[in-house]
């Protein structure tokens, strides 16, 4: 009884009544697992990328960068500690405590940062560069020198050394 009944069904064309829902559900699941596949395979392309490429600078590379870091680091703190004696300390000059506080102010002014900054090495390396004069008295005051003169011989002093392609941009 059941057979005829579905072979009158097929006759009579109820059964593809139900062909195009069961199309709809089949499809849409389709589309919805081929894009989560798609989704799946460029995020582990894209995570696989991210950490290629951070890994490139593993052993070697990481002491490079770290070493550059803290070059930089140096090189802000002495052009810091010339600009704030060449701008604001005038001929009287001022002491390194007094450099300190006013540069930590400054950036905690301009950018909202609390910075300890490490003045006594700043200004041994602009006393050994001949551009920050330290007065040897008893109040330890620091001034800047007109730096452009000393920069020049120290440019000439390394063209002459060795490199002569220095020389030829003068």
């Amino acid at each position: 009884m059941p057979l005829l009944s579905i072979l009158s069904g097929i006759a009579s064309g109820a059964l593809w009544s139900l062909y195009g829902p069961v199309s709809l559900i089949l499809g849409y699941g389709y589309s919805t697992w081929y894009s989560f596949q798609t989704s799946r395979q460029t995020y582990t392309l894209q995570l696989t990328q991210s950490l290629y490429y951070q890994n490139l600078d593993s052993n070697g590379g990481v002491m490079f960068r770290l070493l550059d870091e803290a070059e930089e680091q140096e090189a802000r703190e002495i052009l810091l500690a010339y600009f704030f004696l060449w701008r604001y300390a005038g001929d009287r000059g001022w002491t390194a405590a007094e450099l300190d506080d006013s540069i930590e102010l400054d950036l905690e002014k301009r950018r909202n940062l609390k910075v300890d900054f490490e003045i006594a090495d700043a200004l041994m390396k602009l006393e050994r560069g001949g551009i920050v004069e330290n007065s040897a008295t008893a109040t330890g005051r620091c001034r800047s020198r007109p730096a452009q003169e000393k920069l020049d011989a120290l440019w000439d002093s390394h063209a002459r050394a060795g490199a002569p392609e220095l020389a030829a941009v003068e």
